[in-house]
């Protein structure tokens, strides 16, 4: 299935995206989705950060 281009974003889902990004709370697919739509490098999430 191809991916499609983001065409809009609600604003209050991605402001709460990004707080749960922030604190490591997000699974990896919206951690990449996050960081696909505000074109952020990729990282480890804060969680798995404070466990190594």
């Amino acid at each position: 299935m191809a991916r499609r281009p983001v065409e809009w974003v609600n604003t209050p889902v991605l402001a709460e995206a990004l707080q749960r990004y922030r604190l490591g709370l997000l699974p990896l697919s919206m951690r990449r989705w996050v960081e696909t739509v505000l074109e952020l490098p990729p990282g480890p999430s804060k969680v798995s950060e404070r466990l190594l």
